[in-house]
């Protein structure tokens, strides 16, 4: 598998990477003590691709010496274990010639590996009261193969060829990080600490040290934007969280929740997918109806009444579920008397029967987890979870958002298919004053991480309101790509060939990175004022021509990315060769990077097509919550409407013509070739002004305005709709224009803004109201 980042992922690790250098020029100029390493948190959704940035990012420090080692801590046993596998594997393209070891391998590796290593180990590793005696031994336990010297002390000296090698330290799930193991971590001398998380916290003891040496803790994070990891269709876009009262039985709720699951079965058939997945988040050995009650362990299994006994047996007998695809993850409790079912798979961590490869090679379907959810296990297959309501004041919500995030397929899906986009939270609550409490809790952690994923909330009386809007109308919309990429491929080759310099060739001192100092001439016994000058100093930051050039294309518009060839025979060795950081070289390479970008988007056109176009889709509706009837749009219902776009529908619907709401995701999108992760633009609402026009409408608010008019205003040019009909039944509207409406200072007062001519965006109103704004935008195309 030949890994490749994402372009918001390869921008995250630039972005770490600046920093470094940054703190290294700043320690030149002595600006910050050089007792204190390097310090970037990374602030990372899950679904969001953590563990191939934090590799890409050791990549990129690990060729700016030689013989480092990387130390790779994760509070989550299953984590380690799966960075040991996959840093070999999967991830190897990202970081190549690097071995990797468990820390238990320390003594055994360390005094004689040549090159960078990599050692993972938790982070209990490193608490002073190890508790874990292993761990402990890990540590402090001296070799005799050593001469007596602790895997403590070994990794403190860690000497090779009569030198120290440098150290970093990657701590996954950062929020872990102590006080205490922040003091332990620094004996060590690392050269950086990056810390990652998904709510970046910091213990007492790294927030002082920060503070002590000048720098701001908002400047040392680095945000993985969450609408682009949305945008890649890396994570699920919708969440319907059902709420049940204590009338439900347990039987009762999982058997909608297998109904749900079996619907989406069918769809997720139809696309090539496995089956799909569920888990259930209980309480163990409690009774389900007792919360201070202990199941008696004297029972014969098929009368044990803890929830996930009762689960898997409802799984089993009501539901047919084969046993085989059920699995147990927490500990429930037997004694030898009464052993559970041959069938019951358990992997309780107080046994031996708790291997993690184990338990994901069985493919289980149906998973029952306590409340600690097996931390650091994920599966884009996961749609379903059903919370028992003696769990869920306990849950934690980041944790129940992570296991059903991921989307299965790395995209969307679109049409008849998109609620594959939705996972299900199935909950039981005392009442329904519980229930709103989790879904606060649900909807906070939304809010705080993952803002543009909405969570739709259904009391399970509501659940036969849900139901399917059809079309009443048929109407098509064009599929929108592009031409001229070969022109444009061309161009930049030319670019490549000419306008980049062979480095190697120039003088050394255009190409040498440096940072600098300030020396300051001090007389003793005199007042007279202290003499300052600035010099610059050698460093050892370079990288290669390559990246130099692709790493800034990337930051402008990673979209030219794709139709730039490095690898070309003509010039591929030259942009081998490396150059300084901040050099005058890296300072050209800049402006030759956006040369390129803006010979893309000046070559690039978009274009409307006619093949495999297919009708607008029925769409879900609810019908107990705020819906909105429209007498000409394409279906007969639409809700979630905010304030804006309601105003904009009722005006739109008010003209007769056919329109429809486009949803964000599953909706129409049309490419976006401007500056800017995001690939696709997902107007508001399609108008269709006759057969052969579409207008799509956009409304935003003013603060949003610069990157509605910067990305999203440009001129689609049309399909030849003669020659369209001799080769196709159905022709879709050749013409697609698009119109933003902000929002201004005045009230209830908006602006239009147009693409013109150059195709550039310009505003073409004063503030006037909603219905002059959209009778303007359509007759002006």
């Amino acid at each position: 598998m030949n890994i490749k980042l994402y372009p918001y992922q390869e921008e995250v690790v630039n972005k770490i990477e600046e920093k470094f250098d940054q703190y290294l020029e700043k320690v030149f100029k002595q600006e910050i003590p050089n007792e204190l390493p390097f310090v970037c948190f990374l602030k990372s959704i899950t679904g969001s691709g953590k563990t191939a940035m934090l590799t890409a990012t050791a990549n990129r420090l690990l060729k700016k010496s030689k013989n480092t080692i990387v130390l790779w801590l994760s509070y989550s046993k299953v984590v380690v274990e799966q960075t040991l596998k996959n840093l070999p594997s999967k991830l190897n393209p990202l970081i190549p010639k690097v071995e990797v070891y468990p820390l238990s391998q320390l003594r055994s590796t360390l005094p004689t590996t040549a090159g960078h290593v990599i050692y993972l180990a938790t982070t209990s590793t490193f608490n002073i009261n190890v508790k874990n005696k292993e761990d402990y031994r890990l540590i402090y336990d001296k070799g005799e193969d050593e001469g007596g010297i602790s895997g403590w002390e070994l990794l403190k000296q860690r000497t090779f060829a009569g030198e120290k090698r440098k150290l970093f330290i990657i701590y996954d799930e950062g929020h872990h990080f102590t006080s205490q193991q922040v003091d332990m971590l620094l004996e060590l001398e690392p050269e950086g600490i990056i810390l990652a998380s998904g709510t970046p916290t910091y213990a007492g003891r790294l927030g002082g040290l920060i503070k002590e040496s000048g720098q701001k803790m908002e400047d040392l994070i680095v945000a993985v934007p969450t609408s682009d990891v949305v945008g890649e269709g890396l994570i699920k876009t919708k969440l319907r969280s059902i709420g049940y009262d204590e009338s439900s039985s347990m039987g009762e709720i999982i058997n909608s929740l297998i109904e749900d699951l079996n619907k989406l079965n069918k769809l997720a058939k139809k696309k090539g997918l496995s089956n799909l997945k569920a888990i259930y988040v209980c309480k163990t050995n409690l009774l389900e109806t007792e919360t201070r009650q202990k199941d008696n362990l004297d029972l014969p299994f098929e009368q044990r009444k803890s929830p996930p006994i009762l689960i898997w047996w409802h799984l089993v007998d009501k539901c047919k579920i084969d046993p085989r695809k059920i699995a147990v993850c927490a500990r429930v409790d037997f004694n030898k008397d009464n052993p559970p079912d041959k069938r019951f798979n358990l992997f309780d961590s107080s046994t031996k029967n708790s291997d993690y490869q184990t338990f994901l090679k069985g493919k289980y379907e149906h998973i029952i987890f306590n409340k600690g959810l097996l931390e650091g296990w994920d599966d884009p297959l996961v749609y379903m979870a059903y919370i028992d309501r003696n769990i869920g004041g306990d849950i934690q919500a980041e944790q129940l958002i992570g296991r059903v995030l991921r989307m299965p397929e790395r995209h969307h899906y679109e049409q008849d298919f998109e609620d594959l986009n939705t996972a299900y939270f199935h909950i039981k609550a005392n009442s329904n004053e519980e229930f709103k409490e989790i879904v606060k809790k649900i909807n906070k952690e939304l809010e705080n991480t993952v803002p543009e994923i909405k969570n739709e909330i259904i009391l399970a009386s509501e659940k036969d309101k849900l139901t399917i809007c059809p079309t009443r109308k048929t109407r098509y919309f064009p599929k929108i790509g592009t031409i001229n990429e070969d022109l444009a491929k061309l161009n930049i080759q030319y670019i490549l060939e000419n306008k980049v310099k062979d480095y190697s060739k120039v003088s050394p001192s255009f190409v040498e990175p440096y940072g600098g100092r300030t020396i300051t001439d001090i007389e003793i016994g005199k007042k007279s004022p202290a003499i300052s000058k600035w010099e610059k100093l050698a460093s050892y930051n370079k990288v290669s021509v390559k990246d130099v050039l692709r790493r800034n294309i990337i930051r402008i518009n990673p979209r030219a990315l794709d139709l730039t060839d490095f690898n070309h025979k003509i010039y591929r060795e030259k942009l081998k060769f490396p150059i300084g950081v901040n050099s005058d070289a890296d300072n050209e390479l800049k402006i030759i990077a956006r040369e390129i970008v803006n010979t893309f988007m000046n070559t690039i056109k978009l274009i409307t097509a006619y093949d495999n176009c297919k009708p607008i889709p029925s769409i879900s509706i609810n019908k107990k919550k705020d819906i909105y009837e429209f007498d000409n749009s394409v279906h007969q219902y639409y809700s979630n409407l905010n304030p804006l776009e309601e105003e904009a529908a009722k005006v739109i619907d008010g003209l007769g013509l056919d329109w429809t709401r486009n949803p964000v995701f599953s909706g129409y999108g049309i490419p976006l070739l401007s500056k800017g992760t995001t690939k696709k633009f997902y107007p508001d609402f399609l108008v269709w002004l006759n057969d052969d026009l579409v207008v799509a409408i956009e409304t935003t608010g003013k603060s949003l305005l610069q990157d509605k008019i910067d990305r999203k205003l440009f001129k689609i040019e049309s399909f030849d709709r003669e020659k369209a009909k001799a080769k196709s039944a159905i022709i879709p509207p050749s013409k697609v224009v698009v119109g933003v409406i902000t929002t201004t200072n005045k009230k209830d007062k908006y602006q239009v803004y147009q693409v013109n001519e150059n195709n550039q965006p310009v505003p073409v109103s004063e503030a006037i109201d909603m219905e002059e704004c959209v009778k303007l935008i359509l007759e002006t195309v």
